[in-house]
């Protein structure tokens, strides 16, 4: 029999927002202990949610009295598969239909792969609620699952069917909430993406900072942009974007722009000297790594890059116009750095540094270049780096994960 009171307190609770707040495994474990505890033979409740995210499409949240929660996360390739389509909640994504599967007695035997699932692991019924949102749309469901020998009475199911509509807004608050940060995570990188969303969104927001600057392009893009076609072309830049944003990532650094086959990133610092070298070290460590990753692959004569390495002082944060906004780097620091970005051009060198930045790895070996920078009056004493071995002070782990507001995220198999 289930205990009306403690039920309308878990309908109340999840009204409220089922506080306090919590992650969404715990928020998961909490409701099924507390509808077991009102009388309801839970075995495993599972939440099924779309997100919006370049790698990930769809999260799946299972709990059950064994093993407590789980997480699998699928992606975009995945939720177009015909193994998708199979699925209910593909189904209710376009019909917003419950279905119930009970496996009491001979003649209900399964009809579906999914069916002889639930059934292979005992269970004897199993309801899936679409998760419908204030606008009409479905985009998760959720499921009740029991190996009761007579599946769920008539007085479990009412229960259960009240849940659905309090999860429903629950469900809705966290995908949307998770979409904005993924979604303004993937245009804008992670730290710019925190302050956008703690409200640094006027025009002239943002902050003076010292950061190591380093700009990258392909070479010979122009003329193989001129030759191929548009798929070889997307290929091309897709491959080295993921490839020195595998590096930029590994070592902090912030991507704050894609220019055509080129990229502006910033290692942020401080005013320490010892901040700074350690920034340095990164900077170049994420050269060495994603040209030592592409010679690996194409040994060198199909894929290479130039770059360049300033330090000083910028203007992160947002420019443009008053309902157009850009969150960027600017100042004379930044356009010195793409300047010295054309002298590895003219001079053929694949990396070009600054004096200042020199300065902060003295034992690196370098050439002097003396040249006149476009803009500028006055000729600079640049250095160009051509061979070099560096090891950082802060090593860290490939970055083989995806954030999940301001977490990491293990992403799982698929198949």
């Amino acid at each position: 029999m289930v205990d009306k009171t403690k039920l309308q307190a878990i309908v109340e609770w999840l009204v409220q927002g089922a506080p306090p707040p919590k992650s969404i495994d715990e928020l998961l474990v909490d409701c099924a202990t507390r509808l077991v505890d009102a009388g309801v033979p839970l075995e495993a409740c599972v939440v099924n949610g779309i997100f919006v995210h370049p790698q990930i499409r769809a999260i799946r949240y299972s709990w059950t009295r064994d093993r407590g929660v789980r997480r699998r996360t699928f992606d975009h390739s995945f939720m177009k598969s015909p193994e998708f389509l199979e699925t209910p909640l593909s189904a209710m994504i376009e019909t917003q239909k419950s279905v119930r599967y009970k496996f009491i007695g001979s003649t209900c035997e399964p009809t579906s792969r999914f069916q002889m699932a639930y059934k292979s692991l005992g269970y004897t019924d199993v309801v899936i609620f679409p998760l419908v949102n204030v606008d009409g749309s479905a985009t998760g469901n959720l499921e009740f699952s029991t190996k009761n020998t007579d599946g769920f009475t008539d007085e479990h199911m009412e229960a259960l069917s009240k849940l659905r509509y309090p999860i429903a807004r629950l469900k809705e608050y966290h995908t949307e909430h998770f979409d904005k940060r993924f979604t303004l995570e993937s245009y804008v990188g992670y730290e710019p993406c925190k302050k956008i969303l703690s409200g640094q969104v006027s025009r002239g927001d943002g902050e003076v900072v010292t950061a190591v600057i380093l700009f990258a392009d392909l070479s010979g893009f122009t003329q193989m942009a001129d030759t191929s076609n548009y798929e070889e072309v997307l290929g091309t830049l897709n491959l080295f974007f993921e490839i020195i944003g595998k590096y930029i990532s590994k070592y902090h650094g912030e991507i704050l722009k894609f220019i055509g086959d080129g990229v502006l990133v910033v290692f942020n610092s401080s005013y320490s000297p010892a901040a700074q070298r350690v920034a340095a070290q990164c900077a170049l460590a994420t050269i060495e790594e994603t040209r030592r990753e592409l010679g690996d692959r194409f040994g060198g004569t199909r894929m290479n890059f130039k770059s360049s390495l300033h330090i000083g002082e910028i203007f992160l944060g947002n420019v443009g116009t008053l309902t157009r906004l850009d969150f960027t780097a600017i100042g004379p620091n930044v356009n010195l750095a793409a300047r010295m970005l054309e002298v590895a051009t003219q001079h053929n060198t694949a990396i070009v540094c600054s004096p200042a930045f020199k300065t902060l790895l003295k034992d690196i070996p370098t050439t002097p270049i003396t040249t006149k920078l476009r803009g500028l009056s006055n000729k600079q004493d640049l250095f160009s780096i051509e061979r070099y071995s560096i090891e950082t002070t802060q090593r860290y782990d490939p970055d083989t994960t995806v954030r999940v507001d301001g977490s990491t995220l293990n992403d799982t198999p698929l198949g």
